[in-house]
């Protein structure tokens, strides 16, 4: 009999769905490829035999096949994850044949995905979150940049695209350093690739651009000591934005040498040269602040001695961290720095709400850090994937409101995919449930790009087209010492006024979304959520001047924060949101915006009771006197209050 045959099974959901199980619990098992209406056992290994588990009970019609030979089997059955398996498929005293073995995987339930369907057709990158609740999202490689926005009702699911505009005509970066400011304004430093810059090259520009959302506009930025001596590369550079908001870069010492850093101050724009004392390299790596405002640097050099360092910004040096226990570095370079140094890639350095940092490698190996003792200890390994070495290097990470920790793993050392998703819960690392749809070998370069929204939802896009995801986590609420707390805030508001919000942990009490070293898209600053009490509609407010990027514990800052026009007016109630952990609300109200005559009428209010305030004394001075008046009226100097 002639047949064409896929040597491969495919394990399939059936109408029990139990997501992140151990066991394959009552799974569809088909063999894959146009067999006929012959016998077929599902067989089981066990040691070095086979054994039949279960005839085939079905047969399924396959459209693509030929209509002389349309149907494959398929069985259903209990069988343990990593239970080795395969199909006898066979004609008593014909013929016979075995597919190919195969592993069986744990099911999940793919229900908390959900694709975007209304996303515009380009190949995305980098995705940052806005403080206006915004998202920008990069076509990658092309300077040109999307806004979703997110509908009435908060949701980006159902939220609308706007093209913004587009960077300088030079900078179309492929991999780069990113941050949102303290003035809400995004900076874009470097590229690994430009378009633009010897056909698309490697590390050949170091181009600055900086992005202002209130007007709509780029702003070239002269790159750290203009460019000259080891400032002329860039390229796929770590960076961060300090706890007192100024933003930190490294060069690109691929081709130079010393590796070092400077300091943007996002008012002036102008740059400090800073990291005396630092003995690593910045090819590949990550920076991460700390719960103690301090920065932490795992180094990437092979071989690796597993060394790291800390930088202290109020003394702008390094030193010593330690050395994790395990090797986190591959064992082979992937590439090589300055005079022929061996370089790997690392995977993201996550700081969780409980203040530990979860160090990931481009090995299995991870590695936690506890900043308040300053010790390193093993963390878990990255489990297999259907018996291939998976590990989270060069990929994402994002904390959900849990505490848990989303990420992407892919199949060192070129972090090819496909990729697939983890969690940490803690404990230890386990594959969880991931998009389902065509064509998923895709999903593969560098794990996509991962980004947590304000509702506690991460979204992710594949690098690889135009499918952007979001994920859902399942319901809980977060330790009540893990959010912001609004401790001031006005709580009669209008659109024409800026007012001012303080509080404590506003920023949250880590960064939220990571990434291995370029394209850093972090978190921790406050978003303001207004919910409309009648209809249950979701507005952001736009913030800026933020006092303070910390995310230590209980730290005190203030925002400034302004309404958008399209504000529904009533009672509403207002949250601080950092990085999907969210306040308890405050119940305020939205009012009209003033007219001209009532901010005239309320500034002349203001001015009268300020002058019901004042108070009159009488200041001596041997035979002179003087009558002072004011709220807080003093006496000048060398006169005494008379009694």
């Amino acid at each position: 009999m002639k047949r064409r045959l896929v040597w491969a099974v495919a394990i399939f959901m059936v109408l029990t769905i139990i997501p992140n199980v151990a066991h394959a619990s009552e799974q569809k098992f088909q063999a894959l490829g146009c067999h006929a209406k012959v016998s077929a056992d599902l067989q089981i290994k066990e040691g070095s035999a086979w054994k039949d588990v279960i005839p085939a009970q079905g047969w399924a019609l396959i459209s693509e096949c030929p209509t002389t030979n349309p149907y494959q089997p398929w069985a259903i059955a209990d069988i343990a994850v990593g239970s080795t398996i395969r199909w006898h498929i066979y004609t008593p005293g014909t013929w016979d044949f075995y597919t190919d073995e195969s592993t069986v995987q744990p099911q999940f339930d793919h229900s908390n995905w959900q694709e975007l369907d209304n996303v515009p057709n380009h190949t995305w990158g980098v995705m940052m979150l806005m403080t206006d609740g915004r998202i920008l999202a990069e076509d990658g490689g092309s300077g040109k940049w999307w806004a979703l926005t997110p509908d009435t009702y908060g949701d980006y699911i159902k939220g609308t695209w706007t093209q913004i505009a587009t960077m300088p005509a030079k900078h179309k970066p492929t991999y780069y350093a990113s941050a949102v400011l303290p003035d809400g304004r995004v900076i874009i430093a470097g590229g690994e690739y430009n378009a633009t810059c010897k056909n698309g090259g490697l590390n050949c520009d170091n181009l600055v651009s900086i992005y202002d959302p209130v007007e709509d506009s780029w702003t070239v930025v002269a790159p750290p000591n203009g460019g000259a001596g080891e400032w002329g590369h860039i390229g796929d550079a770590p960076s961060v934005v300090l706890a007192n908001g100024i933003f930190m870069l490294g060069n690109q010492d691929h081709f130079t040498k010393p590796s070092v850093q400077a300091l943007l101050n996002p008012l002036t724009l102008t740059w400090t040269i800073t990291g005396s004392g630092f003995q690593g390299v910045n090819e590949e790596s990550g920076f991460t602040l700390l719960p103690n405002d301090k920065v932490l640097y795992v180094d990437t050099r092979v071989p690796s001695t597993g060394s790291t360092e800390i930088y202290n910004p109020v003394t702008g040096s390094w030193t010593s961290a330690g050395s994790t226990p395990s090797m986190l570095t591959t064992s082979v370079p992937i590439t090589r720095a300055f005079n022929g140094q061996g370089i790997s890639e690392m995977g993201p350095a996550i700081v969780m709400p409980n203040g530990l940092l979860l160090a990931v490698g481009a090995s299995q190996n991870t590695a936690m850090y506890d900043s308040s003792s300053g010790k390193w200890s093993d963390g878990p390994k990255f489990p297999d994937v259907n018996g291939v070495k998976y590990s989270g290097a060069d990929n994402n990470a994002v904390v959900l409101p849990n505490g848990n920790v989303l990420m992407t793993g892919t199949i060192p050392p070129e972090n090819t995919g496909p990729s697939h998703f983890f969690i940490y819960d803690g404990k230890t690392i386990t594959q969880t449930s991931e998009p389902e749809g065509k064509n998923r070998s895709i999903y593969s370069p560098y794990g996509g790009e991962m980004l947590g929204l304000p509702t506690g939802q991460v979204l992710w896009n594949t690098q690889a087209d135009n499918r952007i995801f979001i994920y859902t986590p399942p319901k809980s609420t977060p330790n009540s010492s893990w959010v912001p707390i609004i401790t001031s805030v006005p709580t009669s508001l209008s659109t024409n006024e800026v007012y001012s919000l303080s509080g404590k942990q506003l920023n949250g009490l880590t960064t939220g979304s990571f990434e291995g070293d370029e394209r850093q898209n972090p978190t921790n600053y406050p978003l303001v959520q207004i919910k409309n009490d009648a209809t249950g509609k979701v507005s952001y407010a736009r913030t800026f001047g933020m006092s303070s990027f910390s995310i230590a514990p209980n730290s005190r800052s203030t925002i400034k924060f302004q309404i958008s026009n399209d504000i529904i007016i009533g009672a509403s109630s207002l949250r601080v949101i950092a990085s999907g952990f969210a306040s308890a609300p405050i119940a305020v109200r939205i009012e009209l915006p003033l007219t001209a005559e009532e901010i005239k009428a309320k500034h002349e209010a203001e001015v009268r009771a300020a002058a019901k305030k004042k108070m009159t004394i009488t200041c001596v001075k041997g035979k002179l006197t003087k009558k002072v008046t004011a709220v807080k009226p003093r006496c000048p100097t060398g006169y005494k209050k008379k009694a």
